[in-house]
């Protein structure tokens, strides 16, 4: 489950970001994926989510990610 509890998007997302940057791609790829089932329209973490499954060798997962990304 998130652990980020916020009605605001934009700043939860950051929030995501910053747990992505600072190289915790399980936990962002947990937090993305509760981001969007509220926002699933949100092409910016569809791209965040793909890069995190890149990252982890996720091949298939990140390529979802980016076509979802671009829908």
């Amino acid at each position: 489950n998130s652990i980020i509890q916020s009605p605001d998007n934009a700043e939860r997302l950051d929030l995501i970001a910053a747990i992505y940057e600072k190289g915790d791609m399980d936990r962002a790829v947990i937090e993305l994926e509760s981001y969007l089932k509220t926002y699933p329209k949100d092409s910016l973490a569809w791209v965040i989510l793909g890069n995190a499954h890149s990252t982890k060798e996720r091949v298939d997962e990140a390529q979802l990610a980016y076509e979802t990304a671009l829908k």
